[in-house]
């Protein structure tokens, strides 16, 4: 991209290396419609002066309450917030984030909008330096390979093709991704349907728009009809019904030959016999076995699901139905886990810092757990540019690692940090990778180990090494790493 030509050439050596280096998490995207773009069936009529309880609040945003549209009762009668849902995701090892569509040019200053799109960005784009995103001109810039499960949620923006060409790659090239519709999602009732139709055309499947009020039963449904149409899949795992109202089901077509060769389509839930399907544009026909409720779809090396209403993960109190209710929370999670799957991660049962000066005090809780309790270091003394003025180690058991687990972040660009991990055989501390830090936000980076060197047999003990360091110009001295935490994958 031509915006990085005016950036020093060690900045762009720092963005090959993140890119080329680190492994992200569980990291999840959601992606929430304009300001005022939502409420198409509820959002006329409301005695808010902005018109945004209205078409604002019926967005599912998954923050937190406090800041956010519904906070005078988040668990209201009605509600129609996610941030249970994204606090339940949260809580099971899932690093939650949300980008918003942006409002249109020329948009009212009262009333519904259009949106605009998110722009979906590869190459030397990066969600690690703030300055980059801003000389796009787009605050909606997202690169899709930081995270490994895009939920479009409330989206109900025209996409450009180079967009959708990017969710096309991203899934096909090994990502993972959710399609969850509403009329409510829009401001027009065919909006959030229409918007997710862009994506799923190129895997050829069908969006339809919102119908009916139902649930999906177990060991319920005329023959050929089967609520459960995969009652053994993972994804129905612990899961007896799940509800929605004015649901959004999909549909695959009634020739499998007709979907991309590089396409498969598994029908989990189905949609119950005498049910009818309002198809794109309105027109209604009678549901079919080829109408789905829950749908797992692989293309080419990635996946995503297709889900038929918002309303089962809503905050407790949700319009309809919510996240608390029969085994929706159990679903939700089996989802996730059916795309990316979630790793254990080993806390540390020791450390030492061999070079450094700690800010404010540490102690080893301080890298047990994603929380923001960090531990603070700012850079001690060496005799050597090519020293790491932060130098700590770490020790544990963990029998079955397979790579080093690390959330950190620094007060000015410049920083990178090395890890190595022990090797048993050799008796001493090897490389298995470097990566800049980031700059006031946190990083999840994981390097890959060989079991067979660096974990001791017998034991299962493991140790590593992390040193930070300048890797060009800093802004500040003396500079400082916040790690939050440490421990190996398994």
């Amino acid at each position: 991209m031509c915006y990085l030509d005016s950036k020093p050439t060690w900045l762009i050596f720092v963005i090959l290396i993140f890119m080329s280096s680190q492994l992200n998490a569980q990291n999840v995207l959601f992606v929430r419609g304009a300001e005022r773009s939502g409420g198409a069936t509820e959002g006329s009529g409301v005695s808010d002066p902005r018109d945004i309880r209205g078409f604002t609040e019926q967005l599912a945003d998954i923050r937190d309450p406090a800041g956010s549209y519904f906070s005078n009762n988040p668990t209201g009668s009605g509600n129609h917030s996610w941030f249970e849902f994204a606090t339940l995701l949260d809580a099971n090892g899932y690093h939650v984030e949300q980008t918003t569509e942006s409002v249109e040019a020329g948009a009212p200053a009262k009333g519904p909008t259009d949106g605009a799109p998110v722009t979906f960005g590869a190459g030397f784009e990066t969600e690690t330096f703030a300055d980059l995103n801003a000389e796009t001109g787009n605050t909606q810039f997202r690169n899709l390979a930081f995270f490994d499960i895009v939920v479009f949620g409330s989206n109900n923006a025209v996409y450009q093709s180079s967009q959708i060409n990017a969710v096309d790659n991203f899934i096909r090239g090994g990502g993972s991704a959710i399609f969850i519709s509403d009329a409510n999602f829009g401001s027009e009732r065919g909006d959030a349907a229409s918007s997710d139709q862009q994506f799923l055309s190129r895997f050829g499947i069908t969006m339809n728009e919102d119908r009916g009020t139902y649930s999906l039963r177990r060991n319920q449904g005329e023959p050929g009809f089967e609520e459960f149409r995969d009652p053994n899949s993972d994804i129905l795992a612990g899961v007896n019904e799940y509800m929605g109202e004015g649901v959004s089901p999909l549909t695959i077509p009634a020739n499998s030959n007709s979907l991309p060769a590089d396409v498969t389509a598994n029908i989990i839930g189905g949609i119950p016999a005498g049910q009818t399907i309002r198809q794109p544009g309105g027109n209604t026909r009678p549901a079919t076995v080829f109408d789905a409720s829950i749908l797992a779809v692989e293309a080419g090396a990635g996946q995503f699901i297709g889900y038929y209403d918002r309303n089962t993960f809503f905050n407790q109190g949700g319009a309809g139905s919510n996240i608390n209710r029969f085994e929706h929370q159990q679903l939700a999670l089996n989802i996730f886990e059916f795309l990316v799957p979630v790793t254990e991660i080993v806390p540390p049962t020791g450390f030492s810092i061999f070079r450094g000066f700690v800010v404010g005090g540490v102690t080893i809780s301080d890298f047990t757990d994603s929380d923001d309790q960090s531990a603070s270091f700012n850079p001690g003394f060496v005799l050597s540019s090519d020293e790491s003025p932060v130098w700590l180690n770490f020790n544990s058991v963990a029998n079955t690692a397979s790579a080093i687990h690390i959330e950190s972040t620094g007060n000015t660009p410049g920083l990178e940090y090395i890890v190595e991990a022990f090797n048993w055989t050799t008796s001493q501390f090897e490389i298995v990778g470097t990566a800049p830090e980031t700059f006031n936000s946190d990083s999840i980076s994981e390097f890959l180990i060989a079991p067979e060197d660096h974990i001791e047999p017998g034991t299962g003990n493991v140790s590593c090494q992390i040193g930070w360091r300048a890797a060009g110009f800093t802004l500040l001295f003396p500079w400082q790493v916040d790690v939050d935490r440490v421990g190996w994958v398994q």
